[in-house]
């Protein structure tokens, strides 16, 4: 079966206010902001297993911390006939670049 490919585009904050707290932990913000000519691959595709399968180039990123898998979870809840899908993600955006929200 052939992968689903998509580029996840990265951006520049130009301007950032933090507004008040969440009840989920985070805080609304209002935000400008440039996307760039930097991204991560990904490429997605159906399993017949009923698994999630992750293959990634950067071996800091746990499977079940990150928001694909966590994606998964919420999507299998909701429907549950979904099968399993195995995600390949060529990490281009450097680590520290990453969406700055912290739960607090």
């Amino acid at each position: 079966m052939k992968y689903l490919y998509k580029k996840a585009r990265a951006k520049i904050n130009l301007n950032l206010i933090v507004l008040e707290k969440r009840k989920d932990g985070y805080h609304n913000i209002k935000s400008v902001f440039q996307k760039i000519n930097l991204y991560d691959e990904i490429y997605v595709r159906k399993l017949e297993k009923n698994e999630f399968k992750m293959i990634i180039n950067v071996k800091e990123i746990d499977n079940n911390e990150n928001i694909i898998y966590k994606a998964y979870l919420k999507l299998k809840e909701k429907y549950k006939n979904i099968t399993g899908v195995e995600v390949k993600v060529n990490k281009k955006i450097p680590m520290q670049a990453r969406n700055g929200r912290r739960k607090q």
